[in-house]
């Protein structure tokens, strides 16, 4: 997918508190669907609108060690 625009969140929504700050972007993929997700393994100053992306699977919350580890899709740079 390509970023669409992205964002720098320094106050993240309850449950991910321990993420900010982070990147958001809204990517448009080749089928020309459009969704929401963070930016991961870059630094901002590279960033750019139009960058091409590929979707990751990683961890997205934290976990006691009897508790199942969630994973969800971000984003990062080609």
């Amino acid at each position: 997918g390509k970023i669409v625009v992205w964002t720098r969140v320094y106050v993240a929504p309850e449950g991910f508190e321990h993420e900010a700050p982070y990147i958001s972007a809204i990517v448009e993929f080749e089928n020309k669907k459009r969704m929401s997700a963070q930016v991961v393994d870059c630094d901002e100053n590279d960033l750019k609108e139009g960058q091409e992306v590929v979707a990751v699977i990683r961890r997205i919350g934290k976990a006691a060690p009897d508790e199942l580890i969630q994973y969800g899709v971000k984003v990062k740079p080609v």
